[in-house]
């Protein structure tokens, strides 16, 4: 089949395209199988023409490949060998370099439902690695989306411990009810010394059950 290179998306047999034999990076491909299954190809690999080489998609290639596809979507573009491989290199390197606001990528997450997570490359546990690596709760405003972290207590001299996050019941509640809700448990901890959000929870309901 002969190629035509073209700055539009086109749909070309899955066959004719080959992975660059320079490319270097280790994708997650069960990962992008899960996103093409839930998304399909939302964006177009990069093909070199002369060559049909990938030089943007290898790893979106090998998963569509797994799922037995047969076209996929792709640019086509007349460039040497030379500028293709720079493009790769250029295209792994400004992905490598990107970096989260994490504050922010919590609190989004924990505003989706666990159905909402499925294709994205996050679950409950991943929420969880978040939390612990930012060692705090965090609540949202819905009227300013500004993003407020409670610290977890702690006594003078004292380590704190990675801390139980609230993700199986802020995820739960509407984001204005997270923010209170977050905001009082650290206010219990504070009263009551308690160092751990499970320990608190239990603590409250327990007292509340007694004067029932």
């Amino acid at each position: 089949m002969t190629v035509v290179a073209t700055n539009e998306v086109v749909a070309i047999p899955i066959g004719e395209v080959v992975p660059h034999p320079g490319n270097a990076r280790k994708g997650n491909i069960p990962a992008i199988q899960k996103s093409l299954e839930r998304f399909g190809q939302m964006k177009p690999i990069v093909v070199q023409q002369n060559t049909m080489y990938v030089v943007a998609g290898n790893h979106t290639l090998a998963a569509a490949q797994k799922l037995g596809w047969s076209t996929i979507d792709a640019i086509i573009l007349d460039i040497d060998d030379n500028t293709a491989f720079a493009y790769l290199i250029a295209d792994n390197r400004t992905s490598d370099k990107a970096k989260y606001d994490n504050k922010k990528q919590l609190l989004s997450l924990r505003q989706m439902d666990f159905e909402d997570l499925e294709g994205t490359g996050y679950d409950l546990d991943a929420i969880e690695e978040l939390e612990n690596e930012l060692g705090v709760n965090a609540n949202g405003s819905e009227d300013t989306g500004e993003v407020t972290f409670v610290p977890v207590p702690q006594k003078e001299g004292e380590v704190v411990e990675k801390r139980e996050p609230l993700r199986d019941i802020v995820m739960l509640m509407p984001q204005s009810e997270a923010q209170v809700f977050g905001a009082q448990v650290a206010q219990l901890q504070k009263a009551w010394g308690t160092s751990k959000v499970v320990e608190t929870v239990q603590r409250a309901v327990s007292e509340a059950v007694e004067q029932l």
